[in-house]
C-alpha cells in the first residue's frame, strides 16, 4: 500500500496514458493541494467522478489510504495558517 502523499502521487501516474497525464495530474493536484479539509475531500469525489471509470485502482488507491493522506495534509493545513 502507498502510505504517503508522495508515493500516491507516484502510483497514480505509473501507467496513466499519455493522452490522459496532464489532465489526471491538474485534477490530482487540485486534491493534495487544497487548502481545506473540505476542499480536500470535493475534490476527491471529483476526481473520482472523472477519473474513476478509466483508472479505478487509482482512484481505489487514494479511497483506501485517505486517513493517511488526511493526517498528512492536516498537518499542511496546520501550518499554512500558523
Amino acid at each position: 500500500m502507498q502510505r504517503c502523499i508522495i508515493h500516491q502521487i507516484c502510483y497514480s501516474t505509473r501507467y496513466v496514458s499519455y493522452k490522459d497525464i496532464k489532465a489526471l495530474m491538474a485534477d490530482l493536484k487540485l486534491v493534495y493541494q487544497a487548502v481545506t479539509e473540505d476542499e480536500t475531500l470535493n475534490n476527491l469525489v471529483n476526481f473520482k467522478e472523472t477519473w474513476g471509470k478509466a483508472y479505478p485502482s487509482y482512484v481505489k488507491s487514494w479511497e483506501n489510504n485517505w486517513d493517511v493522506v488526511l493526517n498528512q495534509l492536516n498537518i499542511m493545513f496546520s501550518e499554512q495558517t500558523a
